[in-house]
């Protein structure tokens, strides 16, 4: 017994030694590993499958989130390639162009257009430019009475009437012998009910002496007018779901109508 108890006295420190490294690997696979997955995946995975294979997969809130990581981030994320499909695929849900994009003298990049254009489809409450700016289908409900009725052309299951607002708070008909229009004086003006406790409840527009129509967003983006007599709803302005009775039609934009600069300063941060 005294011999083994003196044997395992002297391999004691070696064995000690062969545990402290072993930790010491242990630590140190540890810290390979937590430095791994520190890195940045750019370095990691290299640009090309980084680019190609991750950034492709990604939503444009995961990719837009990206693009503030850093620098080298940023010039993979704002690039037109990723872009351009993600823009293609959310303006065909659209029925409108953003006005900002409409009227920009030269092209947005995607990712700006992207960010401009999902701004616009937040938007609840509809300015003078987008008023203005749109061409508006008007339609006569049953309710208006059996004679107002008969002159909507929809009622026969053709074109609607076609109105322009414009900024002066005038309206005019886009149709000639339009059947309702009877050449008096049109205006518009928005209106807006507000709360017990004072603040803004809903918008409306009033047209003429008419009963004030609500103001409604649509899913697809579309603006519509609505009150117990009658309706307007702006018509699809993309080349892909634009009504037939509009394809050919020149509609100048007001010059005084502007889209909001706001919007354009805030897709660019």
């Amino acid at each position: 017994m005294a011999v083994h108890r003196e044997k395992d006295e002297r391999l004691a420190p070696f064995m000690r030694m062969d545990r402290c490294n072993k930790i010491s690997r242990l630590s140190n696979e540890l810290l390979q590993v937590r430095a791994e997955t520190r890195a940045d995946p750019l370095e990691v995975l290299g640009w090309d499958v980084f680019f190609f294979a991750v950034l492709p997969r990604l939503d444009a809130r995961s990719l837009a989130a990206c693009i503030a990581v850093s620098s080298s981030w940023r010039a993979c994320c704002i690039s037109d390639v990723l872009w351009r499909p993600l823009l293609s695929r959310f303006l065909a849900l659209r029925a409108h162009l953003p006005l900002a994009l409409l009227r920009c003298s030269s092209p947005f990049p995607p990712h700006l257009a992207y960010s401009v254009a999902m701004l616009d489809a937040c938007k609840a409450e509809l300015s003078p430019a987008e008023m203005c700016a749109r061409v508006w289908e008007m339609k006569v409900k049953p309710t208006c009475g059996p004679y107002w009725y008969s002159l909507d052309p929809t009622s026969l299951n053709e074109a609607p009437l076609l109105r322009r607002f414009h900024c002066d708070f005038s309206i005019t008909p886009l149709q000639e012998n339009d059947p309702i229009w009877g050449g008096q004086e049109s205006t518009w003006k928005f209106v807006k009910s507000k709360q017990s406790n004072g603040e803004l409840k809903k918008q409306f527009v009033r047209i003429n002496s008419w009963p004030q129509h609500q103001v409604v967003r649509l899913r697809d983006g579309r603006w519509c007018l609505d009150n117990y007599y009658a309706s307007y709803t702006t018509c699809p302005d993309q080349e892909e779901n634009m009504p037939s009775y509009l394809k050919g039609l020149k509609v100048p934009c007001c010059r005084r109508c502007n889209p909001d600069q706001i919007e354009l300063i805030k897709a660019k941060i």
